[in-house]
């Protein structure tokens, strides 16, 4: 709609990737064309609009350091780093790791670590709980979904569920990456 590019569309996000990080969040959080500032709700914090956009390059397969290198930075401009890092602040993770250190889950024994693959895609929509996920930590909204099961967890994060992209829009994850996360997620939420 309104030459809007289509989550998912690689070639569409690569062009508007090419303009970097900063373009692309400026024209999210204020409006560009047909587009209303923070798609038309001022609800929305920096943070969530920001999370978003990450959301959406992700499931285009396009990551934040391909964005702000495909622009030329200026000599004098902050470091990548600090322009594309993630709405999880530091706080929010050091928090994170001692609770993530408990009784880890079979998955996490395995080798695999959940709480990386949350951090590498899940965390823009359950950090701000964008498009109505659950946010991680948030008990009374996990809680039905916990008592529900596992399994079911682990097919609606596999397969998707309402709004949510099959693999969180991440198809090189495997079933087992999921359910790590989801384990994780789980242990966070509890």
């Amino acid at each position: 709609m309104a030459n809007a590019p289509v989550i998912g569309d690689s070639a569409a996000w690569q062009q508007r990737a090419a303009s970097g990080m900063d373009a692309l969040y400026n024209s999210a959080l204020n409006g560009k064309g047909v587009m209303p500032p923070k798609a038309g709700n001022a609800s929305l914090s920096k943070e969530q609009v920001m999370a978003a956009v990450d959301y959406m390059l992700t499931t285009a397969g396009v990551t934040a350091a391909q964005a702000t290198d495909a622009k030329a930075a200026p000599a004098a401009a902050p470091t990548t780093d600090e322009k594309t890092a993630p709405a999880a602040t530091q706080e929010a993770e050091q928090e994170a790791a001692p609770a993530a250190q408990e009784a880890a889950p079979a998955a996490v024994q395995a080798g695999i670590d959940g709480e990386k693959i949350y951090r590498g895609i899940c965390f823009s929509c359950h950090d701000t709980g964008i498009a109505d996920a659950p946010k991680l930590g948030d008990k009374a909204t996990w809680e039905p979904r916990i008592a529900a099961g596992t399994e079911l967890l682990y097919n609606n994060s596999i397969n998707g569920k309402g709004v949510m992209p099959a693999r969180g829009g991440n198809p090189a994850l495997s079933d087992d990456e999921i359910k790590a996360a989801v384990d994780w997620m789980v242990q966070q939420s509890q």
